[in-house]
C-alpha cells in the first residue's frame, strides 16, 4: 500500500496516531463503535438476562408489561443496528438511549439490590466507559480534526500569513490532509520530514544501522591510515637503499684515490673530471624524483578511494557550520538544486535563503573574527557561486515557497503498480517513473489506476455488462481535470460494481456490504490524490475476492498449466478441435463428487448436465485456470450435427456384451460360497489335494478325492448344473475326511462337518437366485424357439428397465474438467470409445481396473469378470457405465458397472 503516491496519507495517519489526532478520512461512522460496544456487552458473563426480550408468559413475570412501559433488550438493539434503525443524524445518541433504557427497566422492575439490578448497574458502568471511548470520543476527535483542517486550509490560501513561518506538528497533519504535499510551505514539508527522522531514530533497527555505519567509517579511516603508513615505509625504504648505494659508491671511489670533500660530497670539478661520478649522481636524483612522483600518485589514489568509500557510508547530514546564535546552516547533498537552509536554534524551524540579497546579507553579517563564524564564512565563500547560480533567474514569487518537484536517487526509476491487487499484483500493469520525469503527477497516476480497475472488473465479469454511464465513463475520466471530478467517477464505478453483488458474483466479498458505508464516507471526505489512491488500495483489499479474481483473470498456457500436477495424476483434457464423447450422467456424478470436497474453490460455472444422454461433440475451445490451487479447464463442447451417421453409432437396444448364461450365473453363486468357505479357519486342510508324498496310501483308501481347490476349478468350468451337485461334492470331501482320518487325525472330521454346515447355510442364503437359475434351465428346454439374446434382453429389461428417451442437445455445453484425475471421466476421447464399441465382448472375460486415490495418484488394481452390459440407447450410443461386471471379491451385488474403456485385458484378449 505504501508507494510514491500514498506515502503522504500514510505519513499523515502515523503522525495523527502519534499526536492523538483522529487519523480517519472524512466523517467517521459512529455505528461502527456502537456495534463494538454492543458486542462487548453481549460477551459479559452477567449479560444473559438482557440479551433477549423478557418472556412475560413465565411464572412470576405476568405484571412486567404493566410496570415496564417501553421494553428493550440487547437482542432487539442488534436487530435495529442490522436493519439500519440507527442510521442518520443522531443515530448513535438513540442507540445510547436504548442501551440505558435496558438498565433502567431492569432496575425499575427488579430493584437495585436484586441480582439482576446489580448486574444492570455493573453493565451500565461498562457501557458508559466503552461508549465514551469508541463512540463519543471518536466523534469528538473527528470533529476537532475537521475544524483543524478547515482552519489550516484557510491559512494555506494566504501565502503571506505569518503563522506559516512557524508551525506545530498538528498544523503539519492538518496540512497533509487538505493539501497536496508539493503545495505545502517549505517549513511544513521540513516539519513532516523531521518527524519522520525523529521517529526513525527511535527504531532499534535504525540505531543498529547507524552504529554499523559508524563502525564502517572508522574501519575505512583505519584502513586508510594503514595504507598511508605502508606508503611512508616504502618511501623510507627507498631513501635508505639510495643512501647505501651512495656510500658504497664513495668507498669505491676512495679505493681509486678519488676522495670527497670534508662534507663527504664530490665537488663539481671532480664530477667534470670524472664523468662516471656525475652520471651516477644524476641517475640517483632522477630515480628519487620518479619514486616521489609515484608515491604522490598513490597517495592521491588512496585519498580518492577513501572518499569514495566514505560517500557510501550514510550517517547524518552535517551542517556547514553555526553562527554566533548557534543557528545551523545546511546544504543537502541530494537537493534538487543548491540551496541554503538555516535551522533556528530557538524553535528548530527551517528558513530558506531564497534570494541573492539575503545571501549577501548573511555573508556580510558573519564576523570573520570569531572562530565559528570564520569557518562558516569560509565554507559559504566556497559555495557562493553555486548558490548565486541557482538563485539567478529563479526569484521566489511566494515568499518561502519553492515549488520544486520531488526527486529521488534511483538507477532504474520508480515502479508503480496500476492494479495493486493484494497477494498477486499483475506485473504487466506497472508504470515506471524515470529520473528524466523529475516529478510525479498524482493526477495522471490516479486516472490510470481507475482505468485499470474498470478494465479488470469488466474482464472478470465483476461489472455488469451494461450499467448507467458505462459507455461514457472512460471518456469522462480522461477529460476530468479536477480532483472532485475523479472522486465522483470513482464513486460511480464502485456503485456499479456493488450492483453485481446481488447476482452472485464470487469475485466480490459479501462482507463489503457491511464495510461499504464507512468507505463511502471516507471517499466523500478525501481531499488529496494520496487519499484517493489509498482508498483504491483499501477497496481492492476489502472488496475483491483475490483468489476468485485471479482465477478468472489469469489465462494459463496449456503446457504451463499441465505442469501444475505430476503426469501420473493428470486427467484427460481434450484440446480444441478434437472429437470427444460426452456422458451427461457422468457429468452429474462428477459435479456431485466435486461438491463433497472440503476445499473452497472458485471456478466458473458449468452447464447443467444433460441426463441420460451420450453425445459426440467437437471441442470448440478450452481455457486453463489455476483454480485457487485446484487447477481446472473450461471446455466448450459443440454436439456434431450428423451424429446418426457416425461410425461409432450402433443399432439401438442391442448389447455390447452378452448377458451371463444360466450356468455362469449359477457358477457365480457357487464361487461366492467357496470364497466364503476358504476364509474360514477350518478350511486350511481342505484347500489343496492331499499330498501323495506325505500320504502314499491315501488314494488306495479314497477312490474319489475332493477338495475346495478342485471344486473351485469345476465351478469356474461351469460343471455344476444345480446346487445338489455342488453339495454332493462338498459332502464327498467331508466323507473322505471321515474315512481316512478316523483314528489317525481325529481333529479333522469336525472341521469338515463344520464346512458342510456353513455351506448349507450359504446355499439357503442364495436359494432364491439358485432357484431362478434352475428354473430358467427348465424354461429354456421347454421353449426352444426363443432365442437366447431375446431372453437375455427381456431379463435385462426386467432388472433395470429400459432407459427413457432423451432429446440430444444442439447448443454448446460448457464443462469443468479438473486437472487432478480424482473425478469420473465423463468426457472420453473418440478413439477410446471407438475401441470399446468395435471390440468383441464376451461374458465371463477376466479383466483388471486401476483405482486412484483422492489426489489422483494411481492406486491398486482390482480384478473381475464381465457380466453383460446395458443396451445401446435410442441414438445408438452407450450409456454411462454400460459394462456390467463381477468383482473377484464378489459381494452378490448385480449393480456393479464400469465404462468399457476402463477395463484392461491381457494381450491375448479378443479384440476387433
Amino acid at each position: 500500500m505504501l508507494n510514491a503516491v500514498t506515502w503522504q496519507e500514510i505519513l499523515r495517519q502515523l503522525m495523527s496516531k502519534d499526536l492523538g489526532i483522529d487519523p480517519s478520512i472524512g466523517h467517521v461512522e459512529p455505528l461502527v463503535g456502537c456495534e463494538i460496544v454492543r458486542q462487548t456487552l453481549y460477551m459479559q458473563n452477567n449479560s444473559a438476562p438482557f440479551n433477549v426480550p423478557v418472556d412475560t408468559k413465565l411464572k412470576g413475570l405476568e405484571d412486567y408489561a404493566q410496570i415496564v412501559k417501553n421494553p428493550m433488550d440487547l437482542g432487539t438493539i442488534k436487530k435495529k443496528i442490522d436493519s439500519g434503525g440507527y442510521e442518520g443524524p443522531g443515530g448513535y445518541e438513540n442507540f445510547a438511549e436504548d442501551i440505558r433504557l435496558v438498565w433502567d427497566n431492569a432496575v425499575l422492575y427488579n430493584g437495585e439490590e436484586s441480582e439482576v439490578g446489580r448486574a444492570a448497574l455493573a453493565l451500565s458502568d461498562v457501557f458508559e466507559q466503552d461508549y465514551e471511548r469508541f463512540v463519543v470520543g471518536r466523534v469528538r476527535a473527528n470533529q476537532n480534526r475537521i475544524e483543524g483542517c478547515k482552519e489550516t486550509k484557510e491559512a494555506l490560501q494566504d501565502p503571506s500569513a505569518e503563522e506559516l513561518k512557524s508551525f506545530q506538528y498538528a498544523d503539519v497533519v492538518y496540512g497533509l490532509y487538505c493539501s497536496e504535499f508539493h503545495e505545502l510551505p517549505t517549513s511544513y514539508k521540513i516539519g513532516a520530514l523531521s518527524w519522520i527522522c525523529s521517529e526513525f531514530l527511535t527504531l532499534s533497527s535504525i540505531r543498529t544501522y547507524m552504529s554499523s555505519q559508524v563502525e564502517q567509517e572508522m574501519l575505512i579511516h583505519r584502513n586508510h591510515r594503514k595504507r598511508a603508513a605502508d606508503l611512508d615505509s616504502r618511501r623510507k625504504h627507498s631513501d635508505r637503499m639510495r643512501r647505501e648505494r651512495e656510500n658504497a659508491f664513495r668507498r669505491d671511489c676512495a679505493n681509486q684515490g678519488i676522495h670527497p670533500n670534508s662534507h663527504n660530497v664530490f665537488s663539481e670539478g671532480i664530477k667534470r673530471r670524472h664523468e662516471f661520478i656525475g652520471k651516477f649522481f644524476e641517475d640517483i636524483q632522477a630515480e628519487k624524483l620518479e619514486d616521489e612522483k609515484n608515491l604522490e600518485q598513490e597517495k592521491k589514489a588512496q585519498a580518492e578511494e577513501m572518499a569514495s568509500e566514505l560517500s557510501s557510508v550514510v550517517i547524518r547530514e552535517a551542517p556547514l557550520g553555526r553562527d554566533r546564535y548557534h543557528n545551523s546552516y545546511y546544504m543537502f547533498k541530494h537537493d534538487t538544486k543548491p540551496r541554503l537552509f538555516i535551522e533556528r536554534a530557538d524553535s528548530g524551524n527551517f528558513v530558506l535563503c531564497s534570494s541573492k540579497s539575503q545571501l549577501e546579507e548573511i555573508l556580510e553579517w558573519l564576523n570573520p573574527k570569531g572562530i565559528r563564524e570564520l569557518d562558516l564564512l569560509t565554507k559559504l565563500q566556497e559555495v557562493k557561486d553555486k548558490l548565486l547560480g541557482a538563485l539567478d533567474g529563479h526569484e521566489e514569487k511566494n515568499g518561502e515557497e519553492s515549488g520544486a518537484g520531488i526527486v529521488w536517487n534511483t538507477k532504474s526509476g520508480i515502479e508503480l503498480q496500476m492494479f495493486p491487487l493484494p497477494g498477486g499484483a499483475i506485473k504487466s500493469e506497472t508504470m515506471t517513473i524515470i529520473d528524466e520525469d523529475k516529478t510525479i503527477q498524482s493526477h495522471n497516476i490516479s486516472r490510470k489506476m481507475l482505468l485499470c480497475l474498470k478494465q479488470h472488473l469488466e474482464n472478470t465479469n465483476t461489472l455488469p455488462s451494461l450499467w448507467e454511464g458505462s459507455q461514457t465513463w472512460c471518456s469522462r475520466l480522461e477529460e476530468a481535470k479536477s480532483f472532485k471530478e475523479q472522486l465522483a467517477l470513482f464513486a460511480e464505478l464502485e456503485s456499479a460494481a456493488v450492483a453485481a453483488l446481488n447476482s452472485g458474483v464470487e469475485t466480490i466479498r459479501p462482507s463489503w456490504q457491511r464495510k461499504r458505508h464507512e468507505w463511502r464516507l471516507a471517499l466523500e471526505g478525501s481531499c488529496t490524490y494520496a487519499q484517493l489512491v489509498f482508498l483504491l488500495h483499501l477497496l481492492l483489499e476489502e472488496f475483491i475476492n483475490v483468489e476468485a479474481f485471479m482465477d478468472l483473470h489469469i489465462r494459463l498456457d496449456r503446457r504451463e498449466w499441465l505442469k501444475l500436477r505430476p503426469k501420473e495424476t493428470r486427467n484427460f483434457i481434450p484440446e480444441a478441435g478434437k472429437v470427444v464423447v460426452y456422458f451427461g450422467d457422468g457429468h452429474a456424478l462428477a459435479l456431485k463428487e466435486d461438491e463433497k470436497s472440503k476445499k473452497k474453490r472458485f471456478t466458473q460455472k458449468s452447464d447443467t448436465p444433460v441426463r441420460n444422454a451420450t453425445v459426440i461433440c467437437t471441442v470448440e475451445k478450452v481455457s486453463y485456470h489455476h483454480g485457487g490451487g485446484d487447477p481446472y479447464a473450461l471446455a466448450v463442447l459443440k454436439p456434431i450435427s450428423d451424429m446418426a451417421q457416425h461410425e461409432c453409432v450402433r443399432k439401438p437396444d442391442t448389447l455390447l456384451c452378452s448377458l451371463p448364461s444360466r450356468e455362469q450365473r449359477l457358477a457365480r453363486v457357487f464361487l461366492r460360497v467357496l470364497a466364503k468357505l476358504k476364509m474360514l479357519a477350518d478350511a486350511g486342510p481342505f484347500l489343496e489335494p492331499v499330498s501323495d508324498r506325505e500320504f502314499p496310501q491315501y488314494k488306495e483308501i479314497i477312490l474319489h478325492p475332493m477338495d475346495l481347490g478342485k471344486m473351485t476349478e469345476k465351478a469356474s468350468n461351469l460343471e455344476y448344473n444345480n446346487a445338489a451337485e455342488f453339495m454332493t461334492d462338498l459332502r464327498l470331501m467331508r466323507d473322505n475326511c471321515q474315512l481316512f482320518c478316523e483314528g489317525r487325525f481325529p481333529t479333522l472330521p469336525p472341521l469338515a462337518h463344520n464346512l458342510v454346515h456353513v455351506a448349507d447355510g450359504q446355499i439357503k442364503k442364495w436359494a432364491k437366485e439358485i432357484r431362478a437359475c434352475e428354473a430358467s434351465a427348465v424354461d429354456t428346454s421347454a421353449k426352444t424357439d426363443t432365442s437366447p439374446e431375446k431372453d437375455a434382453l427381456k431379463q435385462e429389461e426386467a432388472e433395470s428397465g429400459k432407459l427413457a428417451t432423451t432429446e440430444l442437445p444442439t447448443d454448446s455445453i460448457v464443462t469443468i474438467l479438473r486437472l487432478e484425475n480424482r473425478l469420473p471421466e465423463y468426457i472420453v476421447d473418440i478413439s477410446r470409445y471407438t475401441w470399446a464399441v468395435n471390440r468383441t465382448w464376451h461374458c465371463g472375460e477376466k479383466f483388471r481396473m486401476l483405482f486412484r486415490n483422492p489426489e489422483g495418484y494411481p492406486g491398486e488394481y482390482y480384478g473381475g469378470v464381465t457380466a453383460g452390459s446395458l443396451p445401446f440407447d435410442d441414438h445408438g450410443m452407450l450409456p454411462w457405465e454400460s459394462l456390467r461386471i463381477t468383482w473377484d471379491e464378489d459381494d452378490g451385488s448385480d449393480d456393479n458397472r464400469i465404462n468399457p474403456w476402463e477395463a484392461e485385458f491381457p494381450r491375448s484378449g479378443n479384440r476387433a
